[in-house]
C-alpha cells in the first residue's frame, strides 16, 4: 500500500511506458490479482498513482502525455477472472492511450474486487484509442470509495479525448456502483461507464466527452440490475455520454 506509487498487471505485460508496441494472437487463462493499494484519487487524467490491471496488459503510456508512441493489439483474448483493489481494470488492458485494440475478446469475470474503474474490455480509453470488433461476455463491477466515484463499462468504463468504440458486442451484467455524498456518483453502461471528462475537486459531476463515438455496437444482458431490451437499449448504453456520440447500437438477438 503506497500513495502515490502505481501498480500495472497484465497477465502478459504489466506496462509498456513509451514508444511503438504491438501485442498480437496472445491469451491469458490465468486468474489475475492486484492486491495492492493506493488512496491517490483519481484526477481526470492528470496523476499516475493508480493501479491497473489488464487480462494482457495493465498499462500503455500514462495520462500525462509526455511519452509517445501507439500500441497496437489484434486478436487477444482474456479468460482469467480479474480481482484488484482502487484503479483501473479491463478484461485486456487496464488503461490505453493512443491504442489501437480489434478483434479481442475477454470472457474473465470482472465481479471481484474494490477498482473504480471496471471494463470488459478496457478500463479506461484515452488519448485517440479506439477499440473495434471486440467483445466481452462477463460479469462486471466497481466500487465508489476514497479513491473516486465508481465508474463501470461493458466495454470501456470510462472513454475520454477522441477514443471510440466501434462495432463491439457486450453479453452478460454490468453492476451498477453505489452512489456516495464523499466519493461521487457510481455510472454503469452497457458499453460505456463514462464517455466524459471528470474533475476530482467535484466528483459528483461528470461533463459528457463529445469527441467521443460509440457506434455500430451490439448488447445484451443486464445492466444496474435492470434487463435489457430492444426498447430501453438507448437509456442503458452508456452511464454518462453526449447523446450525440452514439448511432446504430442495438439489442443483440
Amino acid at each position: 500500500s503506497s500513495n502515490g506509487f502505481p501498480f500495472a498487471m497484465g497477465g502478459i505485460v504489466g506496462r509498456v511506458a513509451a514508444g511503438d508496441a504491438e501485442i498480437t494472437g496472445c491469451s491469458n487463462k490465468a486468474n489475475l490479482k492486484n492486491s495492492f493499494r493506493t488512496n491517490t484519487k483519481w484526477n481526470n487524467g492528470d496523476n499516475l498513482g493508480i493501479n491497473y490491471l489488464g487480462g494482457i496488459i495493465g498499462q500503455y503510456r500514462t495520462y500525462k502525455g509526455e511519452e509517445t508512441g501507439k500500441l497496437s493489439m489484434t486478436s487477444c483474448s482474456n479468460e482469467g477472472t480479474l480481482e484488484s483493489s482502487r484503479g483501473a481494470a479491463g478484461g485486456i488492458i487496464g488503461f490505453a492511450n493512443n491504442v489501437e485494440m480489434t478483434s479481442c475478446t475477454n470472457s474473465g469475470s470482472m465481479a471481484s474486487g474494490s477498482r473504480i474503474m471496471a471494463g470488459g474490455i478496457a478500463g479506461v480509453a484515452f488519448n485517440g484509442t479506439v477499440i473495434s470488433e471486440s467483445s466481452a461476455s462477463c460479469i462486471i463491477s466497481a466500487s465508489t470509495n476514497g479513491a473516486g466515484p465508481g465508474r463501470a463499462g461493458g466495454i470501456v468504463a470510462v472513454l475520454r479525448q477522441n477514443s471510440n468504440v466501434i462495432s463491439c458486442s457486450f453479453f452478460g451484467e454490468v453492476k451498477k456502483p453505489d452512489d456516495n455524498t464523499s466519493y461521487g456518483v457510481g455510472y454503469a453502461g452497457a458499453i460505456v461507464g463514462v464517455a466524459a471528462t471528470e474533475n476530482s475537486s467535484n466528483p459528483i459531476t461528470a461533463t459528457p466527452d463529445a469527441t467521443c463515438k460509440v457506434e455500430n455496437c451490439k448488447v445484451k444482458g443486464k445492466v444496474a440490475d435492470v434487463d435489457l431490451t430492444e426498447s430501453n437499449i438507448a437509456s442503458y448504453l452508456c452511464g454518462v455520454a453526449d447523446q450525440s456520440i452514439l448511432s446504430g447500437n442495438q439489442y443483440w438477438k
